[in-house]
């Protein structure tokens, strides 16, 4: 979580809300993290999602990017 969350301070991206699902078991991989933050305007937003992406492949981790809508509307119950 650290290098995730150091890639995004260097992008000077504010971390507004962040959610912890922790599931347990001997897998730490089955847990989930949900970001949600604000992206200066001037941020170029590929290089962001690039350097994300680059940190989470280098941790073993996989990441989803998506804009705040279309997560809630996807998770909406």
């Amino acid at each position: 979580m650290a290098g995730i969350t150091a890639t995004i301070a260097r992008y000077g991206v504010n971390v507004t809300n962040l959610q912890a699902i922790f599931k347990g078991g001997d897998n730490p991989g089955d847990n989930v993290m949900i970001y949600e933050v604000d992206i200066p305007i001037d941020t170029d937003q590929q290089e962001l999602d690039d350097a994300l992406r680059a940190q989470a492949q280098s941790l073993g981790l996989t990441i989803s990017i998506w804009h705040r809508n279309i997560f809630k509307a996807i998770n909406r119950i």
